[in-house]
């Protein structure tokens, strides 16, 4: 299923905003 996908995605873009904020 494209759940897994959908998860990943999700994970990714919220750990990149993490990464913006604490610079």
């Amino acid at each position: 299923m494209a759940l897994k996908v959908l998860a990943a995605t999700a994970i990714g873009l919220y750990a990149a905003r993490q990464v913006q904020l604490q610079t």
